[in-house]
């Protein structure tokens, strides 16, 4: 997941546990923790940033280390403070596990038990960038705030602040969802238009909820329910892409769908993936409208000999670390090497040159 859904993830946990300021940026800074080592990228460029990203930080044997690590230094910075070392303890890992949870999701998958096992594993669950997450999260860090029409005027300029951020917030994602929804943004930015008014109509009238833990609990578990149905809908799309696939090939040869990615603010449309000898199909999915568009196989060609030629470089071993859906290309004596994930991204795209034999 992207760091804005980390961060806010982070913000609401704090309302959650009712934690005070210095619980609270500990919970923001352990909730977007295990990205550092994104740093591998300064090092070793590339190659490095997809061996290591996703890596010992975003496993949890790391992610219990760094949890003992954040509280011993919020324990060490902050002294004398009234926090046990428990108590801090068990705010970063629950910070960290967010973290966990919601990189688990997506189809960039994480490699959970490293250092004792280098295997990816991926959800599929979630896209890396989810406009409604960042909705729900920023919703029950907000509605967990002082009302701003009560205490002192400095609490009410505070909580008005609070509440002018969200609402900036709330029209910047709307304005992102409605870019990447298109033609379906309608109903996607009525129900959001609807979520952000009935939570402005609670301060305007100084309608105060009296638990902002219990309100923001109401709204985690809405996540919960959002992601279930995710996942179900994710689940429908399988089905009809596998289906689609063997009906064209007549049932003949092994399929098996190895990626499925939502897009981005409209959770009914998915990217299906299904491999097959030689090739990766996508589909396109309209889990609500039940359309379903084959586009043209993409072929892995990674039988060809050109590939025994740059099994040494750093490029390939990061390829192979990093690829769930490999492919490579041959031309202008170059390899390019890429997952179908990401076809022609620049971020996991490597280009190795091979001489002046090209290849077919």
């Amino acid at each position: 997941m992207d760091n804005l859904c980390h961060t806010l993830c982070g913000l609401a946990l704090a309302r959650l546990c009712r934690t005070d300021p210095r619980g609270t940026a500990l919970l923001l800074l352990a909730a977007n923790a295990p990205d550092l080592d994104i740093a591998a990228h300064l090092f070793g460029g590339k190659p490095a940033y997809l061996i290591q990203h996703r890596g010992i930080t975003h496993a949890l044997p790391g992610i219990f280390v760094e949890a003992l690590l954040i509280a011993t230094a919020f324990r060490w910075i902050g002294r004398p403070t009234k926090s046990r070392f428990p108590q801090l303890a068990g705010l970063a890992l629950l910070g960290l596990l967010s973290h966990f949870g919601l990189d688990a999701l997506t189809s960039y998958g994480i490699r959970p038990w490293l250092p004792f096992s280098a295997r990816w594993s991926y959800g599929d669950v979630a896209f890396i960038i989810d406009p409604w997450l960042w909705a729900m999260f920023a919703t029950a860090a907000m509605l967990g705030v002082p009302d701003p029409g009560g205490g002192t005027a400095a609490a009410r300029r505070s909580g008005n602040k609070a509440w002018a951020g969200y609402l900036l917030g709330s029209a910047v994602s709307l304005a992102g969802i409605v870019a990447w929804s298109g033609r379906t943004s309608h109903v996607v930015s009525v129900t959001y238009a609807a979520l952000c008014a009935l939570a402005f109509s609670m301060r305007v009238d100084r309608i105060s909820v009296p638990r902002g833990r219990r309100t923001a609990a109401v709204v985690m578990s809405m996540v919960v329910v959002y992601l279930t149905v995710l996942a179900t809908l994710g689940s429908l799309a399988k089905e009809r892409a596998i289906g689609a696939v063997a009906a064209r090939l007549g049932g003949s040869g092994p399929i098996a769908t190895t990626a499925i990615m939502p897009a981005p603010g409209v959770p009914w449309r998915f990217l299906c993936l299904v491999g097959i000898p030689g090739a990766v199909c996508p589909v396109r999915v309209d889990v609500l409208s039940g359309e379903i568009v084959e586009e043209l196989p993409l072929r892995t060609r990674l039988d060809e000999p050109l590939l025994q030629r740059i099994q040494l470089t750093q490029e390939f071993r990061a390829w192979r670390v990093f690829s769930r859906l490999p492919y490579a290309d041959y031309g202008g004596g170059k390899v390019t090497l890429g997952d179908a994930r990401y076809p022609g991204n620049g971020f996991c795209t490597f280009d190795v040159g091979v001489g002046e034999e090209s290849g077919r």
